[in-house]
């Protein structure tokens, strides 16, 4: 072969090889600022996480970004997305959008539970104490146990709650 031509397959070579390594990168392939493990922690432990619908594990939990979270093309560019939830009975859950910043670092999140939480194997038994409503306030009592108990659900925020309980003192 011709010394011209060797040249300029070599510089096609090299020129194809670039643009393959860029293409790659571009389409997150090759991830050079994405860390290779990141550690997903709660207080309380023992919260289950799962990401996008699907559960991974328990708190703490350390993963691989690409091998959880689900990316693709958005916008210009390849990338997470998708939404990190840590929940636990008990507990109002987290929920975490996720975009390439939440998949480079570590993840530690606070749950707010309606009571301490006590770890599995240490529950202390409950007893149920029946009460005793008068029968005249027996719809008040119903009412404000619901929304109580939707309040600790998560179902209504703390605001809802305490506008629900107002009407239905103001209407005694």
């Amino acid at each position: 072969m011709k010394p011209h031509i060797l040249a300029n397959c070599t510089q096609h070579a090299a020129a194809l090889g670039c643009v393959l390594l860029l293409a790659a990168c571009d389409a997150g392939l090759i991830r050079p600022d994405a860390p290779k493990r990141i550690r997903l922690s709660s207080d309380p432990p023992g919260a289950t996480v799962s990401v996008s619908g699907r559960e991974i594990g328990r708190t703490p939990l350390e993963i691989r970004p690409g091998d959880v979270f689900p990316s693709g093309i958005r916008g210009f560019g390849y990338r997470y997305y998708g939404t990190l939830e840590f929940s636990k009975p008990g507990c109002e859950p987290v929920r975490i959008e996720i975009d390439d910043a939440v998949a480079k670092h570590d993840r530690h999140v606070q749950l707010h539970c309606a009571r301490p939480a006590v770890p599995t194997g240490q529950r202390k038994p409950t007893q149920v104490v029946p009460t005793q409503t008068p029968p005249a306030d027996g719809d008040v009592a119903a009412r404000l146990r619901r929304i109580e108990f939707l309040r600790k659900e998560g179902l209504i925020s703390e605001e809802e709650y305490e506008a629900a309980r107002r009407r239905i003192l103001e209407a005694l």
